[in-house]
């Protein structure tokens, strides 16, 4: 299996979410928020076998922000469907 990602956002768009750098910044709160993006996910989208949402870490100049990502196997066509 080989497996690849796509980055989805911290929250759907149009909403606001914590703003890495800024003073209230709450990194517990930025991973709450995409915790809560990932059940919407699955309940508009059940998840298929060979795709799971998950959660990745990046670094920044003004700290570490978090983003939603849909992992998936990339020889498995209805994951490889699902994840686009």
């Amino acid at each position: 299996m080989a497996y690849d990602s796509i980055t989805i956002g911290p929250v759907p768009s149009d909403e606001t979410c914590q703003q890495v750098g800024t003073a209230n910044y709450s990194d517990y709160e930025a991973r709450r928020e995409c915790l809560r993006y990932i059940e919407l996910l699955e309940k508009l989208f059940p998840p298929v076998e060979g795709a799971r949402y998950g959660i990745s870490r990046n670094p920044h100049d003004f700290g570490v922000y978090y983003e939603v990502v849909i992992n998936f196997d990339t020889t498995n066509s209805a994951a490889v469907e699902y994840a686009f």
